[in-house]
Parts: C-alpha cells; sequence; structure tokens
C-alpha cells in the first residue's frame, strides 16, 4: 500500500508539470525513477499501474493548475492597458 501511495504522489508532481511549460512528463519519470517501469506497463497492458498512473496525473494536474493559477494572478501588476479608462474633464465637458 505504501508502495502505491508513494507512486501516486509521484505521478501527481508528473501531472503537475503537465501546466508548465517546455517540461514534459517523460522527464519527469526519468527523475523520478519510473520510466522503465511506466513504458513497461503500457507495453505489458498492466492495468493497476496505468490507472495509478492516471489518476496521479489527473489529481496533480487539477491540483497544481489551480495553484499556479492562484500564483499568476497575485503577480499580475497592472499596466496602463489593463486600467479601465476614466473620462478626462474639460472646460466643455468630458471627453
Amino acid at each position: 500500500m505504501r508502495h502505491y501511495l508513494r507512486r501516486f504522489i509521484k505521478d501527481m508532481a508528473m501531472g503537475g508539470v503537465e501546466v508548465v511549460p517546455g517540461v514534459s512528463a517523460s522527464l519527469i519519470l526519468v527523475l523520478a525513477g519510473l520510466y522503465a517501469r511506466v513504458s513497461g506497463a503500457v507495453t505489458e497492458l498492466d492495468l493497476l499501474v496505468l490507472l495509478i498512473v492516471a489518476a496521479g496525473c489527473l489529481v496533480g494536474l487539477l491540483v497544481f493548475s489551480r495553484r499556479l493559477k492562484l500564483a499568476v494572478a497575485s503577480l499580475a501588476w497592472p499596466h496602463p492597458g489593463s486600467l479601465p479608462c476614466r473620462p478626462i474633464p474639460t472646460r466643455n465637458g468630458c471627453r
């Protein structure tokens, strides 16, 4: 059970990295030491391993994409193009 939980957490990291441009899931599998095991599961159609990988990726994608969205939103600086246009008072009214 502990082995599957550890694999699930690694798969969550793989799914979370999918939202970052330029980083592939294969790279995360290699870094986590799961590439041979997952590619072997695809070849042999080991559904238990593939189900754990799919569930971990899905949960990781949902969790990390939400966190990334919140982080990017907190770093958003207003720039002149994003500010609302306010009328300029003149002698003849507003323009």
